[in-house]
C-alpha cells in the first residue's frame, strides 16, 4: 500500500527492509533540443541504487516523455526527490521550484510506477499560505486515511488549495468507479495533507485511457461547483501490467483565474475604545471587534503598526509609524485588568474610577491615560517583579525574544533615565555594545530591576495579542498588520545598528498633485548593500516577529524597496530629493547633453526677481537678515546660519505667528533653487533637481 505524506521525511536506516524493489519515473518535459537532458535527483543515499552519485540521466521516449527505471538495492519505504535540467556535459540549467516531491511506501510492493510533472510555480501559490490553508480554508482536521481492500492500486494526488471549508473535491470521469461523470457519484479526493489532495483506487477497477476531471463540489450535495478547466485527464496504465502500485502526482487543479473575495475592517487599535478600556483601545478590545466582523461577514482585521512609539511620554506618541522598536510592541494597548490586580482594592478601586474618567471624555487625553497606565504598570510591577522568574512561560519569552529585547530594555531604561531617545546624548552610553546590554543582565535568571519593567510589559504584550488572535482563529477571522517602510530615527534599531542605515539621509515621496514641495517623512533609509552581508538578517527577525503576531501583514510603500525618494539631512521639503538607487550624470554626461555644467548649479541662484516674487514687500528686510550680496552685484547667497532648510527651521523654531511662518516657507523656497543635487555615493555625480521647470 502507499501512501503520500504531507510532511518531508529524509531516509532513515530503520524504514529499510530486505526486499529488493524496482521504481519507474515518468514525466513528461519538453527540453530545448537534444543539447539538453532531465535528471533524476534522489535526495537519499544512493548506495541503495547501487551507484555512486547524486543523480540519474533519464531516457527521451519522444513528445518530451522522459523515463528512468531502476531496482533499488533493499526496499525504500520513503523516497525524496526532485528533478534538473543539464547539459550533456552535466552542467545543471534549471531546477524545479520549491520542495522535492515527497512519497511514502507502505507494505511490500515489488514494482512502483511514478507518474509526475516538473514542478513549477503554481498559480494558486497565495492560497497555500497559513492564512488560507491554515485558517480561512481551514479542514477539519479528523479525515482519516481510507485504503482499498486490494493488493494492487493507483494513487493520484492533486495540489488544489482554493477549496473553501463548505466544499470539497471529487474526480469524477467515464466508468463506473469514476462515477460516470456525475459528481453525485464521483469518488471524493482524501483531504487529510490539504492543499494535497489523494485517492487511492483499486488498479483492476480502472482502465487505461479512461478520461477524468477534478471538480470542485458543495460538501454535503456533491453539486459542482468548478470543474478544472482544459482536456479531460486521461488514465496512463499502458506500462503498468506488472506494478503493484502507479502514482499519478504532482498535479495542479486547473483554473486559469482566482475570484476569492474576502470582506474586512482596516482600523488603528487605539481608536476601539470599549466600556472595558481606559481611555483607549487595547488588544482586549479585539474580542469583541472580532465578534462583530463574524456578524458581518468578514474574515479580515487589519490593523495601524502596533510597534512600540514611546518617545517622550507625550501626544506626539500617538503616531503609528514613527516606532521607537521594530519588535517591541506599544504598552499603550495593554488591558491593565488583563494583567492582574494590585493586592490594595482601594488603590485597584481608584484606578478604575481614573480609568473611567478617561473613559467617558469626548476625545482621547493621550498624555493622561499614558501617565495613568505607567503608573499602574509600575505598581503592578513592583508586586510581581519578585516572582516573575517562576512563571516559566515568562522564562521561555524571555529566551525566545532576547536578541532585540534585551537592546529594547536598556534603550527604554536609558531613555526614561536621560529623558530624550535622542541617543546622541547619553555620553557613555550613546554607542551600543553587547557588553553594555550584559551589564544589565547579571544572569539568565536576572535582570536589574529597573530594566525588568519593560521586559514584563512587554511578556504580557505578547500574551494578550496572541489571545486575541487565538480568539480571531477560532472564528474563522485572520489578522492583517502593516509593515512601515521605515524606522524611528531615534529607535533602538538606529542606536543598535546604525550601519544598517543611512543615517544621513531621510525617506520621502518627490512631488505630486497632492505636495507641491513633495514628502519628508524622516526615517533614515536602508543601506541594502551592508544588509546583504549577513543574509538580511535584521529583515529575517522583523518578518518572524510579524509572523508571530499577524496571519498576513501591508507592507506600507512596497516600491520603496526596490527605490525610495531619498533626502539629504539638511532638508524638510522633498524638493532636493533624487531616487535610490539610481544613475546620476557626470559631468561629460551633461556636457553632452549641450549643457555647460558649472559647480554653481547645485547652490541657490537668488535674484531681486524671484525676491519680489517670493517675499513682496519684505523682500528688503529679507535681503537685510538673511542674504549676503554676491560679487556680481545682482544675485545673492543664503548666509550660513540659514544656508539650508534644517538651520532655516531650527530659527524659526519659536516664531510660530503667521508672518514669521510666511518668511521661513520663503527662505526654504530659495533652498530648492538649484538646478542639480549632488549624489551622495558617487563623487562629482548629479541628479536634475525634479520640477526645476517649475524653479
Amino acid at each position: 500500500m502507499i501512501s503520500f505524506c504531507g510532511k518531508f521525511y529524509y531516509l532513515r536506516e530503520d524504514y529499510i527492509k530486505g526486499n529488493k524493489m524496482k521504481i519507474t519515473l515518468r514525466i513528461n518535459y519538453h527540453t530545448y533540443g537534444r543539447a539538453e537532458r532531465l535528471y533524476f535527483c534522489p535526495e537519499i543515499c544512493t548506495k541503495f541504487f547501487g551507484e555512486d552519485q547524486d543523480a540519474f540521466p533519464m531516457e527521451e521516449e519522444g513528445e518530451g516523455n522522459w523515463v528512468f527505471s531502476k531496482e533499488s538495492m533493499q526496499y525504500l519505504s520513503h523516497l525524496q526527490y526532485s528533478f534538473e535540467v543539464r547539459d550533456w556535459e552535466g552542467r545543471t540549467l534549471r531546477k524545479e521550484w520549491g520542495h522535492p516531491h515527497a512519497l511514502s511506501i507502505y507494505g511490500n510492493p515489488n514494482e512502483v510506477e511514478i507518474q509526475t510533472c516538473w514542478h513549477d510555480i503554481p498559480l494558486s501559490l497565495p492560497f497555500e499560505s497559513a492564512p488560507f490553508a491554515q485558517m480561512l480554508f481551514k479542514r477539519e482536521g479528523n479525515a482519516k486515511q481510507e485504503y482499498p481492500k486490494s493488493n494492487r492500486y493507483v494513487l493520484l494526488r492533486i495540489l488544489s488549495p482554493f477549496v473553501k471549508p463548505e466544499e470539497t473535491l471529487v474526480i469524477c470521469g467515464e466508468g463506473e468507479t469514476l462515477g460516470s461523470w456525475d459528481t453525485k457519484n464521483a469518488p471524493v479526493m482524501q483531504e487529510k495533507h490539504f492543499p494535497v489532495w489523494e485517492i487511492m483506487l483499486p488498479m483492476e477497477r480502472l482502465k487505461n485511457g479512461e478520461q477524468y476531471k477534478f471538480v470542485v463540489v458543495n460538501r454535503q450535495t456533491k453539486e459542482p461547483i468548478y470543474w478544472e478547466e482544459g482536456e479531460n485527464r486521461c488514465l496512463d496504465l499502458e506500462h503498468s501490467k506488472e506494478c503493484d502500485a502507479v502514482c499519478v502526482m504532482g498535479m495542479q487543479f486547473r483554473r486559469s483565474s482566482y475570484d476569492w473575495k474576502g470582506a474586512g475592517v482596516a482600523i488603528p487599535v487605539f481608536s476601539l475604545r470599549s466600556k472595558q478600556s481606559a481611555g483607549i483601545g487595547d488588544f482586549a478590545d479585539l474580542l469583541p471587534l472580532v465578534d462583530w466582523a463574524k456578524e458581518c461577514g468578514m474574515c479580515i482585521i487589519q490593523m495601524l503598526p502596533i510597534n512600540d512609539t514611546t518617545m517622550d511620554h507625550t501626544w506626539s506618541d500617538s503616531y503609528p509609524y514613527r516606532s521607537t522598536s521594530v519588535f517591541a510592541l506599544n504598552p499603550m494597548y495593554l488591558s491593565m485588568e488583563n494583567m492582574g490586580c494590585l493586592k490594595d482594592e482601594q488603590k485597584m478601586k481608584n484606578y478604575r474610577l481614573e480609568w473611567e474618567r478617561l473613559n467617558e471624555l469626548p476625545e482621547l487625553d493621550y498624555e493622561a491615560v499614558d501617565c495613568s497606565k505607567w503608573n499602574y504598570f509600575r505598581e503592578l510591577y513592583d508586586e510581581q517583579h519578585s516572582s516573575l522568574w517562576k512563571d516559566s512561560d515568562f522564562r521561555t519569552f524571555i529566551e525566545r525574544n532576547k536578541y532585540w529585547l534585551k537592546p529594547y530594555a536598556v534603550y527604554s531604561f536609558l531613555r526614561d533615565k536621560h529623558h530624550t531617545p535622542n541617543f546622541h546624548t547619553w555620553g557613555k552610553e550613546s554607542i551600543y555594545s553587547k557588553e553594555l546590554v550584559e551589564n544589565y543582565f547579571p544572569s539568565k535568571r536576572e535582570v536589574r530591576k529597573e530594566l525588568g519593567i519593560y521586559v514584563f510589559l512587554q511578556y504580557h504584550l505578547y500574551k494578550q495579542l496572541s489571545q486575541a488572535r487565538e480568539y480571531a482563529h477560532s472564528k474563522g477571522i485572520i489578522f492583517k498588520g502593516d509593515l512601515p517602510i521605515g524606522i524611528g530615527r531615534e529607535s533602538v534599531e538606529a542606536w543598535m545598528n546604525p550601519e544598517l542605515f543611512h543615517m544621513d539621509c531621510q525617506a520621502g515621496a518627490p512631488p505630486d498633485m497632492f505636495s507641491k514641495t513633495g514628502q519628508n517623512w524622516g526615517f533614515p533609509t536602508y543601506n541594502w548593500e551592508r544588509m546583504f552581508k549577513d543574509g538580511l538578517s535584521w529583515w529575517k527577525g522583523r518578518f518572524a516577529m510579524m509572523k508571530e503576531c499577524f496571519d498576513a501583514f501591508r507592507i506600507d510603500h512596497i516600491l520603496g524597496f526596490f527605490r525610495i525618494w531619498e533626502i539629504p539631512c539638511h532638508s524638510i521639503e522633498g524638493l532636493l530629493g533624487y531616487f535610490s538607487p539610481a544613475l546620476p550624470y557626470t559631468k561629460e554626461d551633461i556636457l553632452s547633453f549641450g549643457f555647460s555644467f558649472e559647480e554653481k548649479h547645485t547652490k541657490p541662484r537668488i535674484t531681486e526677481e524671484l525676491l519680489r516674487k517670493i517675499f513682496g514687500n519684505d523682500a528688503n528686510s529679507v535681503k537685510k537678515i538673511y542674504l549676503n550680496i554676491q560679487p556680481d552685484g545682482e544675485t545673492y547667497s543664503l548666509k550660513v546660519d540659514y544656508s539650508t532648510q534644517h538651520s532655516i527651521e531650527n530659527a524659526f523654531r519659536y516664531s510660530k505667528e503667521e508672518h514669521s511662518q510666511k518668511i521661513k516657507k520663503g527662505l526654504f523656497a530659495l533652498c530648492n533653487e538649484v538646478l542639480f543635487v549632488p549624489d551622495p555615493y558617487k563623487k562629482d555625480c548629479y541628479h536634475p533637481r525634479i520640477g526645476a521647470l517649475e524653479s
